[in-house]
Order: structure tokens, then sequence, then C-alpha cells
């Protein structure tokens, strides 16, 4: 509950203070805080640095599916929308339904270091894919049309 709570900060920091920066770049400043989050998790052998970081690391998540969100909106048509953003949710809980057990499975063999590291990982090639996705328009960002 309290995840829930700090991933609500996320969306709330968003309206407040970053609705005028790019789409992309603010996709990409997400991907890199998780990895540095995860990454101080992996490498900290104490209780309560892996807790700051974790909750920085819900909080990144909440401004993620805020930012995921908003893509969606911006390009479906209005017909559409609560189907779409049905089907994302649908495959959100599908993501966790398949990931939770492996990464169980990786804390009980290998240890919570292990899972950390194979997080950071998972998000480092993840961030890497989204360093250098490019839209088959150069008029096109992530989000709107650039205007002509």
């Amino acid at each position: 509950m309290i995840a829930n709570i700090i991933s609500m900060f996320g969306t709330k920091f968003h309206q407040i203070y970053l609705k005028k920066y790019n789409p992309m770049v603010k996709l990409k400043y997400c991907f890199l805080f998780l990895m540095i989050s995860t990454f101080v998790m992996w490498i900290s052998k104490n209780f309560f640095v892996s807790m700051f970081f974790y909750a920085i690391y819900r909080f990144i998540t909440g401004y993620f599916y805020l930012l995921f969100s908003m893509y969606i909106n911006s390009k479906t048509d209005l017909h559409y929308k609560s189907t779409i953003l049905s089907i994302k949710n649908v495959i959100v809980q599908i993501a966790f339904i398949l990931s939770d057990p492996l990464v169980t499975f990786i804390i009980k063999e290998f240890g919570i270091s292990r899972s950390y590291c194979f997080a950071f990982i998972s998000i480092t090639v993840i961030f890497l894919i989204v360093l250098f996705y490019k839209t088959g328009n150069p008029k096109e960002t992530l989000f709107e049309k650039k205007p002509a």
C-alpha cells in the first residue's frame, strides 16, 4: 500500500512540474533513474539505503505508468481509448504474472542482490532500446506531430 502511495506522488509530481518538457526526454530520464536506483539496490549492503532507493524506484514507476497512459491517449482515436487502456492494463498484469515467479525463483536460489542485478540488466536493455528509438517520420516526436 505504501508503494502505491509513493507511485501516486510520481504522477502528482508530473502534473505540477513536468508537463512542459518533451515526452521522449522524460522517458529517457525515467529509465535512467530506474537504472540508477536498481543499481544502488544491487550493490548496497545497507537495508535502509536499499529501501530509500526502492521508494525512488516506485516513485519513477508511478510516473512512468502515467507517461505511458498519456502516450496511448495521444495516439489513439476517441472511440478506441477505453479499449486500448484496458488492454494496456491487462498486459501490465500479465507481465507481473510472468515476471513475479521468475524474480521469486532468482531471490530464492541466488539471493535478493542477484534479483536487483537481473532488474538492472533488464532496465538497461529497455533503456538502450528507448534511447535509440526513432519514429518513421522525422517531424513526429513520441507524443505528437511537430508543426510543419
